[in-house]
C-alpha cells in the first residue's frame, strides 16, 4: 500500500461518516490528516467515495453519477446535497450480507424477481420494511 493509499484509507474511516466535519470542510484549505497535509478536496471525495460504494450506485446510479460530476466541476454545495440524501439508502446497504440489500432493492423496483442462489436468502422482513420505508421516501418505489 502507498502512502497516498494509506492517507485514503485513514481518511474514509475518520470522515465517512461525519457529516458535522464534511459540512465545515473549506475547500479553499487545507487539513492536517493522518500526518500529512491535505487539501479539503481530497478529503471531500474520499468522503464521497466511501458514501458511494457499489452498492448505492448500482440503486442510484443517476445521483451517484450527478453527486460525482458535481464534485468535480467544484460544486461542493451541490455534492454534498446528493451525498446527504443518499446516505440514509447507504446506511441500509449493510443492515445484511451483500448482495442481499442491493438485490432487494432492485426487486423492489421490478427491476429484477427476488430470487437468491444458496448460500443466500430472502432479506428479513424487518430489515425489509425499512428499506422499502427509504426506498419509498426516496420515490424508487
Amino acid at each position: 500500500m502507498t502512502r497516498n493509499d494509506s492517507l485514503i484509507a485513514t481518511l474514509r474511516s475518520e470522515i465517512a461518516h461525519s457529516k458535522p466535519f464534511q459540512k465545515l470542510l473549506d475547500p479553499r484549505q487545507r487539513y492536517e490528516v493522518a500526518g500529512a497535509a491535505v487539501e479539503a478536496r481530497a478529503l471531500l471525495l474520499a468522503a464521497l467515495q466511501e458514501q458511494t460504494n457499489s452498492r448505492v450506485a448500482i440503486v442510484v446510479p443517476g445521483d451517484a453519477a450527478a453527486m460525482f460530476d458535481a464534485f468535480f466541476a467544484g460544486k461542493m454545495d451541490e455534492a454534498l446535497k446528493y451525498h446527504y440524501k443518499m446516505e440514509p439508502l447507504h446506511s441500509l446497504m449493510f443492515i445484511e450480507t451483500n448482495p442481499i440489500p442491493v438485490k432487494t432493492s432492485l426487486a423492489l423496483m421490478g427491476k429484477i424477481n427476488e430470487e437468491f442462489r444458496l448460500p443466500l436468502c430472502p432479506m428479513s422482513d424487518a430489515n425489509k420494511a425499512k428499506l422499502a420505508a427509504i426506498m419509498k421516501e426516496y420515490n424508487l418505489i
